[in-house]
């Protein structure tokens, strides 16, 4: 909601990448972009206070790295203590990667308070 009502591009939700000859699910994505392999991940509380997701999260990550995507990684303070920041690191990351949108938009600040 927040990319949205600040004129982020919209992305794509849930990406899934699946093996080519078994199909099987292979990892996937919160939101992302695949023409300028760029993602935005939101990692909430049980990604580090769960050794094996946290452990899993890292080895996913390299995987994405090796592929040259960027993901860009929230969690909860981005969000709900500094949604200003957020937005414009969201846009720099999202211009430097090629999206091309227009001006931001100033929605956002009547859903969400910025703290910062």
């Amino acid at each position: 909601m927040l990319r949205v009502l600040s004129g982020l591009p919209e992305l794509e939700t849930d990406i899934r990448f699946h093996d080519p000859v078994t199909h099987a699910l292979l990892r996937r994505l919160d939101a992302g972009d695949r023409a300028t392999r760029t993602a935005v991940e939101y990692d909430g509380k049980q990604h580090v206070q769960r050794q094996e997701q946290w452990e899993s999260d890292i080895a996913r990550r390299e995987e994405f790295e090796d592929e040259e995507w960027r993901i860009v990684t929230l969690v909860s303070k981005d969000i709900y203590n500094t949604p200003g920041e957020t937005v414009k690191r969201l846009e720099r990351v999202l211009r430097k990667r090629g999206m091309m949108f227009g001006p931001l938009k100033d929605e956002w600040r009547l859903h969400f308070r910025d703290r910062s």
